[in-house]
């Protein structure tokens, strides 16, 4: 890849996604970015990933840290005013 911006923008990518959905999208971008070499990563990722139901990319956990589901438990919803008396208290 010659994007620097790109290539950081993939690596990030490739740590974060968690569900299969996001796998998926991302294994269909770097397909069309032409990225060979990542696409096939994660096609075997997700083959190696595979449930006995045959659902593919599938994560031991389900709530797993990247899960959006656990993300929303790490960081519980504050109101909108607690959110600007933080920002004000910077």
């Amino acid at each position: 890849m010659q994007n620097h911006t790109l290539e950081k923008v993939i690596r990030m990518a490739l740590a974060l996604q968690g569900e299969p959905r996001e796998q998926g999208y991302l294994a269909q971008a770097l397909l069309e970015l032409g990225d060979d070499g990542n696409t096939i990563l994660l096609a075997k990722e997700a083959q190696l990933r595979q449930t006995a139901d045959g659902r593919a990319a599938i994560i031991d956990r389900a709530e797993a840290p990247t899960h959006g589901r656990a993300r929303r438990w790490a960081a519980p919803p504050i109101s909108q005013a607690e959110c600007q008396r933080q920002v004000d208290s910077v």
